[in-house]
Parts: C-alpha cells; sequence; structure tokens
C-alpha cells in the first residue's frame, strides 16, 4: 500500500519528505502543497472522517502522514485516498482527475 500511496501522491505533484532510499512501507511523509497547513487535517477529519497524522517540531504544518501498516484493508485506503485528493480541492489545490484504485494493483 505504501509504493501505492507514493505513486499516487507523486503522480500528482506532491513532495515526499524521506529521499527514495530512506522511505518506509509503513508510514508516508508527504509535504504539503504551496498554501496549505493543518486546516487541511482538521477539515479531513471534520468533513470526511478521515485522519491523517501530522507532522512534529519544525515540520508542523508543512507535511502529513500517512500510515500503511497493520491490518488495513486496500478498499479503506482507496477510499482514504479519494477522500484527501477531495479535501486538497476544496482547498483549491488543481489536481487532475485519476483512477485511485489503479494505484494499488
Amino acid at each position: 500500500m505504501a509504493k501505492g500511496v507514493r505513486a499516487l501522491f507523486t503522480d500528482l505533484g506532491f513532495g515526499l519528505l524521506a529521499d527514495s532510499g530512506q522511505r518506509s512501507n509503513s508510514v508516508t511523509a508527504i509535504l504539503y502543497p504551496e498554501g496549505i497547513d493543518d486546516a487541511w487535517r482538521t477539515a479531513l477529519k471534520d468533513r470526511y472522517d478521515t485522519q491523517v497524522i501530522g507532522g512534529q517540531d519544525h515540520l508542523k504544518g508543512k507535511m502529513f502522514r500517512v500510515g500503511s501498516m497493520g491490518q488495513t484493508p486496500v478498499e479503506e485506503m482507496i477510499e482514504g485516498c479519494k477522500r484527501m485528493l477531495d479535501c486538497f480541492r476544496e482547498f483549491g489545490v488543481n489536481l487532475k482527475d485519476v483512477d485511485v484504485e489503479s494505484y494499488f494493483r
């Protein structure tokens, strides 16, 4: 699932925090696009009933983390990613339409 999350968000133009050789399969750290901060994370939780982890220390308000470990079903990850993209669009981020499911096959 981590590979799907990384591919989806990088294809949409998001930056990843970790260099390619340092990325984890348990969590993906994704940088916010210009003009977005943790207000997006709050809206995602409140309006889309979906939670992601925020950044800590000097990265607070600059990135979010998507967990991909444990018993999360692929269908749940797909739905969560769709909600994240919808919330970014609601915040004015211009994202191309993508087939989210295809990133997790």
